[in-house]
């Protein structure tokens, strides 16, 4: 397999591992830098209708109090799903992933210490490693989505009004429902210039999902006819997210098929 391939593969686990993880929570320090931006609100408050400054304001106060959570991401039935554990205490969030991906097969994916760590027999024998944040390597700019204080910023504008559902059954728990409508362009704008955005719609809308205690359970978005759907559940659980032995990983340009 070649290395550009093999970049593919790669950014394709990344952008599934990053859609798990932003948005989703961050440290105090981030989520301080950013609460300047952001109107207060809380899950089930009176009013129906929210801007999209209230409702980022509403995300900001779920930032504020992540911890750790299990993650179950669904990308839709072409594309696959993941399911593992997060910590958005640290800065950027640790994960440890299992996926199960159209393009790649069963993979493993850590991210630790901003750094990325893919195991998959259509890798190579041995953990592949890259840097999210060195522009000259294979994710490029994405490693920046990773940045939660950008990221919020970056949604901040992209939602251009949200309106709170009422309170819903999700699997035996009541939990606050939200919808967003977002500009595909404006949320889209961080990422690089050859991800292209010709093919996006006008609008497209997000549904949010929030517990009693403010933090997201459960986030999902329709595009091109796919719906992709992200859960959280048992925030604040113990987890352990290390990166694999040192004799067990290579670079990306030494992975050998």
């Amino acid at each position: 397999m070649s290395v550009t391939v093999r970049r593919a593969l790669v950014s394709a686990a990344a952008t599934a591992l990053l859609l798990a993880l932003a948005g989703c929570g961050g440290n105090d320090a981030t989520a301080k830098d950013s609460s300047s931006s952001s109107s207060s609100v809380s899950p089930g408050d009176a009013a129906s209708a929210l801007s999209g400054a209230e409702f980022a304001g509403l995300l900001q106060g779920a930032i504020d109090k992540a911890t750790t959570a299990h993650i179950t991401l669904d990308l839709g039935d072409s594309l696959g799903t993941a399911e593992g554990d997060a910590d958005f205490t640290k800065s950027p969030p640790e994960a440890a992933i299992k996926m199960s991906m159209a393009p790649l097969g069963d993979v493993e994916a850590r991210l630790v210490d901003g750094t990325l760590y893919l195991n998959s027999t259509k890798l190579g024998d041995k953990w592949v490693s890259t840097s999210m944040d060195d522009p000259a390597g294979p994710l490029g700019p994405l490693g920046q989505q990773l940045d939660l204080t950008k990221t919020l910023q970056t949604f901040a504008r992209a939602v251009t009004s949200a309106t709170d559902k009422g309170s819903e059954d999700v699997d035996g728990e009541s939990l606050e429902h939200y919808t967003a409508i977002v500009d595909p362009q404006k949320l889209l704008a961080s990422l690089p210039s050859s991800a292209g955005t010709g093919s996006l719609p006008k609008t497209m809308t997000q549904d949010w999902w929030f517990d009693k205690d403010g933090l997201v359970r459960k986030f999902s978005t329709e595009i091109g006819g796919t719906t992709t759907t992200v859960s959280l559940t048992d925030w604040g659980k113990d987890v352990s997210i290390e990166a694999p032995p040192a004799d067990q990983v290579t670079t990306l340009g030494q992975s050998k098929a």
